[in-house]
């Protein structure tokens, strides 16, 4: 079972379409690259997934103050899902640093789908 931080992320990635710029999020889940999208996840992000994601987040009794700590340190954050479910994320010590990995994914996608 997830926590309540990869529950939240789970949430956010499969709605991304919604969410996201068109530019941050790519790929699917057949994909050798999964789906994955890029954010920037800070205090602000944090308050709004909590909101927007009220029920994922009420069922895994909330998100404490050491959960709310812990997301708003990922900073920049990839965020993958695979075929199988399984959810990765891959925090960055900077934006360009998360833009150029997401760039890599980008390029390994369209060459895959030309395939």
């Amino acid at each position: 079972m997830d926590s309540v931080i990869e529950a939240l992320l789970r949430a956010y990635n499969g709605h991304v379409e919604t969410f996201a710029s068109a530019g941050d999020y790519s790929g699917e889940t057949e994909a050798p690259t999964g789906a994955f999208c890029r954010v920037v996840i800070d205090d602000e992000f944090v308050s709004w997934a909590v909101s927007e994601f009220a029920d994922v987040v009420d069922a895994y009794g909330g998100l404490d103050a050491a959960g709310r700590d812990q997301l708003v340190a990922f900073g920049p954050t990839l965020i993958r899902l695979g075929d199988s479910g399984t959810l990765e994320w891959r925090s960055f010590s900077s934006k360009s640093d998360l833009d150029s990995q997401y760039e890599r994914l980008e390029q390994e996608y369209a060459a895959w789908c030309d395939d």
